[in-house]
């Protein structure tokens, strides 16, 4: 299980808590790049989303020249039009590049653990996993996947690719807070609407003991039904809401309007963190 270490203020028993001991690691730090090198034996992982951005990484390595990685493809279930598999099966097959396919049933994500974790097995080289068209539960689970692979933390670099724009606009946003003051009734719906349910997957999922209380830690978005669902399910006795901080300063005014959105001033006995994105900062805050 590891060495202990004592640290001040621990404890009676002199054994550093789980929270001190998270907070001490060393984090990884964020690092803007324009271009990436990659060799005979490194593997892209990618996901064909709907957004341009998800095929940046890939157009951005192919146009260097690069030809002799394998690609990872990602496929969404239920499939959506707009989707940019073909697009991505297209640029392989010109380049000469070998594509693996794995799809992701979003409703019922059981078993991409276990094919993911398979594929990396088979990996010799850099693992290069560009998240930004992923959903958030595919990328702790990809994520959780490499923890348990040996040295894949190691050689594994983790990309992401800021877009220039992000839906919702801020005056779709204004439109919609002066719609649910007017009308309580309102609901505010961007990006997409509804949940298909709460899932717990086996490689996410812990012991409870009957009767311990539950703490719920989540990242509160412009889908508000996400959050609420939550807290209805799960009846949590504390609540931790991490709230992301855009990079770029223009969109700052997102994580207040999310705050709004999802009323969080009115949860009693949450606790409030704003992760940061400055490499010089820690990754989370109170605030």
């Amino acid at each position: 299980m590891g060495s202990r270490r004592t640290v001040r203020g621990a404890g009676m028993s002199g054994v550093e808590r789980i929270d001190n001991k998270l907070q001490n690691i060393i984090k990884p730090s964020l690092q803007a790049i324009s271009s990436l090198a990659v060799t005979a034996g490194d593997w892209l992982v990618i996901c064909a989303g709907f957004e341009d951005r998800a095929l940046e990484t890939l157009k951005r390595l192919v146009n260097s020249g690069a030809s002799r990685f394998k690609v990872v493809i990602i496929s969404y279930l239920p499939p959506v039009e707009e989707n940019h598999f073909e697009e991505v099966e297209q640029i392989c097959v010109a380049h000469g590049i070998e594509m693996v396919p794995l799809v992701y049933d979003r409703p019922n994500p059981f078993g991409f653990f276990e094919a993911f974790t398979a594929l990396l097995d088979q990996i010799t080289g850099c693992l290069f996993i560009d998240v930004s068209a992923m959903s958030r539960f595919l990328i702790v689970q990809i994520i959780v996947a490499l923890k348990n692979s040996p040295h894949s933390f190691c050689r594994a670099v983790i990309l992401y690719a800021e877009a220039l724009h992000y839906p919702p606009t801020r005056d779709e946003v204004d439109v919609a807070l002066r719609q649910k003051s007017e009308d309580s009734l309102y609901r505010c719906m961007f990006l997409s609407s509804g949940v298909f349910e709460v899932i717990s997957v086996p490689e996410l999922a812990s012991v409870a003991l009957q009767g311990q209380p539950v703490r719920l830690i989540c990242f509160p978005s412009f889908n508000t039904d996400q959050l609420q669902v939550l807290r209805g399910e799960l009846q949590p006795a504390y609540l931790s809401l991490i709230h992301g901080r855009p990079p770029l300063e223009e969109n700052g005014w997102r994580l207040e309007s999310i705050k709004v959105l999802n009323q969080t001033d009115k949860i009693m006995g949450r606790e409030d963190l704003a992760e940061y994105v400055n490499e010089n900062e820690t990754l989370f805050s109170n605030i």
